[in-house]
């Protein structure tokens, strides 16, 4: 279920959330009734759940602090990477309305599609499923001159370098650190998807497909959708209204 924990800032419930996806990624959703978490280190972005310099200067600098020990810093390093291999993420993009970015980007041309939802609605899924799912909004710093700062190993997971900010991203993420015989096993990586059953109608205000998509390619989804025993609208992209002179 949805757990808050200090590392990840909540935004409002009311903050409308975008996920593009293409055809293919629609259709697994709908068949295994399920949301897919890629394992972090495989989003595409190898800084992901990394440090910047000026973080670990930042130990140096305090000779107080276990952190400045060397061998301490490397098990800290290693529990890091730990993290990322065991940690999976589903990553929204947070706006009021469609982005022509995200579209290039994420949903192919005539044959994507995206999920309209909220932050509520995402938070609300998570019930019956019995691990934490922590959910926020991802802070873009600059890596060369700012430090990365939290309070537990999930804090590098809610930052990403400045050059991603138009992502402007709110992932929901899943860490499941694995143990043996009551120790950290450093051995273990996760599988690289996880599926998370979830309610679609509960999750999904609305579809909207790719701006030029065929109208029959529209009602073919929407077709579908009913074959799955879903009535979720789907309607076109509002950059597809006509110019007005």
């Amino acid at each position: 279920m949805h757990t808050p924990q200090p590392d990840f800032e909540l935004p409002s419930l009311n903050q409308c959330l975008w996920r593009y996806i293409d055809l293919p990624r629609l259709l697994a959703m709908l068949s295994t009734r399920s949301l897919h978490f890629t394992r972090a280190d495989l989003l595409g972005d190898s800084h992901e759940g990394s440090v910047s310099a000026l973080t670990v200067e930042s130990y140096n600098g305090n000779q107080a602090s276990p952190l400045s020990i060397p061998d301490v810093q490397q098990t800290v390093s290693r529990l890091r990477q730990l993290f990322v291999a065991n940690t999976w993420v589903q990553c929204w993009h947070a706006s009021d309305g469609e982005s022509m970015d995200m579209w290039r980007t994420y949903g192919s041309r005539q044959a994507g599609l995206a999920i309209r939802s909220s932050v509520g609605s995402l938070v609300s899924i998570f019930d019956k499923f019995p691990d934490p799912v922590y959910i926020g909004k991802v802070q873009y710093v600059d890596y060369e001159a700012e430090p990365i700062e939290g309070h537990t190993f999930l804090a590098p997971l809610t930052h990403k370098r400045s050059a991603f900010r138009a992502e402007n991203e709110v992932r929901a993420v899943v860490s499941v650190l694995p143990s043996k015989h009551g120790c950290v096993n450093y051995s273990v990586t996760g599988q690289p998807g996880l599926l998370v059953p979830v309610q679609l109608d509960q999750l999904v205000d609305v579809f909207v497909v790719a701006p030029n998509t065929p109208e029959w390619t529209r009602t073919a989804i929407e077709a579908t959708l009913r074959g799955f025993g879903l009535n979720i609208p789907v309607v076109r992209s509002s950059l597809d209204r006509p110019p007005i002179f």
